[in-house]
């Protein structure tokens, strides 16, 4: 079992939570929170198809006269989110202690 390098987490579109990882190998995984029949738990790590990407502008949430439509993410900050189908996931402060599938 690898250890993960980078940790990601948040909630999907419908309110799920989900967790990003990336193992030390370099493959990224990824699992839900939710029923599996007999109580709420989180899933199987699930190889990732595609590397998560990175926003570099954010869309503000509160549409006001004169103001722009989106805002700059600055570079520093950039890999602290993630995109994960309409909403961002968030870098999870360190150490981690998940244990990823040998892929």
């Amino acid at each position: 079992m690898a250890k993960a390098t980078k940790v990601f987490a948040g909630s999907n579109t419908f309110g799920k939570s989900i967790e990003v990882a990336q193992s030390e190998t370099g493959t990224w995984f990824w699992r839900d929170y939710g029923w599996n029949g007999f109580s709420n738990a989180w899933s199987k790590w699930a190889v990732l198809d595609k590397e998560p990407v990175h926003p570099t502008r954010i869309k503000y949430g509160v549409e006001c006269a004169d103001a722009p439509e989106y805002y700059e993410i600055p570079k520093e900050e950039q890999g602290y989110l993630i995109e994960w189908g309409f909403k961002h996931l968030r870098l999870v402060p360190g150490p981690y202690r998940y244990r990823m599938p040998n892929n």
